[in-house]
């Protein structure tokens, strides 16, 4: 702003008197003809993106770039500004010079957006219960895109939940369509847990009536934790157990459950019961006081048996025993 003085001097016709007069002149910079650019304004999240800043043509002018905290350049146009990885808005100011000393400023802002997060959940396991499983994408942000990929998928492979009916390995990746930015992909796998228990049974098969009028069966497995059923007519107490009592022949099975993956294995054994003969020999036999030796000849053998004179007198050769 220049301000002026006029002064008039009196004593004419048409200026009797003496008079001042001050007035103004505003001298305005001419508006600023600047602009910055950038190559591309939005990016994805990622390390290695690069823009080029260029500016409007001034006569005359210097220029000046700055990322907000150093100068990164003093030429018109700038290649290959490697930008922060982190997502953000990041704004680059170009400064233009002007011969008169007028500064023209001119920011840009650039956009890094963030890169959604694909999780395809924890691992599954097909099993004797479960013949397809139901795969839990769970992203970073609402609003995404689903692609799954992997060797089972039964239902759509663009929902978050699909089905698969396999076992191995499942990739989700999702994109954000809004920014078009695409997650790393992640993983799950399914494995095929359908390997039955082992299932045995030991104990004594044979009831005999004069020893005993029952007998104890036992299931074994490889498995902790296993359930047991039992099947058969002379069962006297509970079938769910892993060991058993019975009173009747007949044949016994158990089924044994992995209760983990519901697979299962059966076995069965046949019970009989033994009634032990009645021995039978020949009749009585008078004997002379100088023959000691009598053969005794039973008429049914029984492994077990053995022979016994019944007032416990003399001997027996062989000694007591089971016959010949």
């Amino acid at each position: 702003t220049y301000n002026y003085t006029v002064n008039s001097v009196g004593g004419t016709t048409f200026c009797p008197e003496n008079n001042n007069h001050t007035f103004s002149i505003i001298v305005e910079a001419c508006p600023c003809s600047v602009t910055a650019s950038a190559s591309q304004i939005e990016f994805c999240e990622g390390a290695g993106n690069t823009i080029d800043l260029n500016a409007t043509f001034l006569q005359d002018a210097t220029y000046s770039w700055s990322d907000g905290t150093t100068e990164i350049g003093a030429t018109q146009n700038l290649t290959g500004i490697v930008l922060p990885s982190t997502p953000g808005t990041y704004t680059y100011t170009l400064t233009a010079t002007e011969s008169t000393g007028v500064n023209c400023v001119s920011p840009i802002s650039i956009t890094v957006h963030p890169n959604p997060i694909a999780n395809a959940g924890s691992d599954q396991a097909l099993t004797c219960l479960n013949n397809a499983v139901t795969l839990d994408g769970s992203p970073s942000t609402t609003g995404v895109n689903y692609a799954w990929v992997g060797p089972g998928i039964t239902s759509s492979r663009s929902i978050a939940t699909p089905t698969a009916n396999a076992p191995g390995t499942y990739i989700l990746q999702v994109t954000n369509p809004t920014t078009g930015c695409v997650s790393t992909n992640d993983t799950v796998t399914v494995i095929l847990n359908t390997v039955p228990p082992s299932a045995a049974i030991n104990g004594n098969l044979i009831i005999t009536p004069c020893l005993s009028n029952s007998t104890v069966l036992n299931a074994t497995t490889n498995i902790s934790g296993a359930t047991y059923s039992w099947t058969g007519t002379g069962i006297t107490g509970a079938t769910n157990t892993s060991s058993v009592t019975v009173n009747q022949a007949g044949q016994y099975s158990v089924t044994i459950t992995n209760p983990t993956n519901g697979c299962t294995s059966a076995t069965n054994v046949n019970v009989t019961i033994f009634n032990p003969p009645a021995p039978s020999i020949f009749s009585d036999t008078v004997m002379c006081a100088t023959d000691f030796n009598i053969p005794l000849d039973s008429i049914y053998s029984y492994a077990g048996g053995y022979w016994r004179e019944q007032n416990n007198l003399g001997t027996f050769t062989p000694s007591m025993g089971i016959p010949n």
